[in-house]
């Protein structure tokens, strides 16, 4: 079954796909925002956001989001990477309503408060420190900084550690508001539900975020070439070989995952 898609007035795209023989629903708000936007003294601010926006809003506490979900049985994450961010939920299809309420709220009313930033401060810094305790996933941001240089593709996901101890509750609402714009987001679900109906419970929330200025178009940057040794007092070494792949749309994409897994599948 093909998918519907409605467009919103300020843009928002609204995509879903119906799957009459289950009975669960999956979504996610989509926003076209990621690690590749952020200048040097942003980094990390994307997948801040990502932890923040689950921490409070103007309706419920964070304990309150936490125990909605686990009411209905549901289950909530986010992700963040490179050029996109993700907030998605799965619930059984007699929950939508309260799905997406609890969605919409996190998205369009947090508040990313300054007390619940200083707790979840030591969080973003555990993780940094647990990545550059695993030589395994260490390697691969070494690689991409090497490869990539000073492009903000280079940069880690989660920031520096200097960057994290210097931001505030200010400067997490500044980003979200001048990047979080209704061109760059685009709501999906599939699942058994009906698309005019989901419309319905999205579409006025979210047709209340105004228009932004537009953002600048992303354009290609050239990597380098070398090597790029790290020596790390280990009984092991880790060597990462990188090199420029296929568009996601080239019809090679396909021979080129299958490469990949042949490889090693990283």
């Amino acid at each position: 079954m093909a998918a519907n898609k409605t467009v919103l007035n300020n843009g928002i795209r609204i995509l879903t796909r119906r799957i009459p023989h289950v009975r669960s629903v999956s979504m996610g708000v989509w926003v076209n925002v990621g690690a590749r936007d952020e200048s040097a003294r942003e980094s990390g601010l994307s997948h801040l956001i990502e932890h923040m926006i689950f921490k409070g809003t103007t309706r419920r506490t964070a304990f309150q989001i936490a125990r909605a979900f686990d009411a209905i049985g549901g289950y909530t994450n986010a992700f963040t990477g490179m050029e996109t961010t993700c907030y998605h939920a799965r619930v059984t299809d007699t929950h939508l309503e309260t799905m997406t309420d609890i969605l919409s709220d996190i998205f369009l009313n947090s508040v990313f408060a300054p007390d619940e930033f200083e707790r979840e401060r030591p969080v973003i810094l555990q993780e940094i420190e647990m990545v550059e305790d695993s030589p395994e996933d260490y390697i691969h941001m070494l690689s991409e900084a090497a490869y990539w240089g000073d492009h903000p593709l280079g940069r880690p996901i989660f920031g520096t550690r200097d960057n994290i101890l210097n931001f505030d509750a200010a400067a997490i609402r500044a980003f979200f508001h001048r990047l979080y714009q209704p061109e760059r987001i685009v709501i999906s679900a599939a699942g058994n539900l009906d698309h005019d109906h989901f419309v319905g419970l999205m579409g006025d929330a979210f047709e209340a975020i105004r228009p932004g200025n537009g953002f600048p178009e992303r354009t290609a940057h050239q990597g380098r070439s070398g090597v790029f040794p790290h020596p790390r007092d280990l009984g092991q070494a880790h060597i990462c070989l990188e090199t420029r792949g296929v568009s996601i749309t080239d019809p090679r994409r396909y021979a080129a995952s299958l490469l990949n897994t042949v490889l090693g599948a990283t």
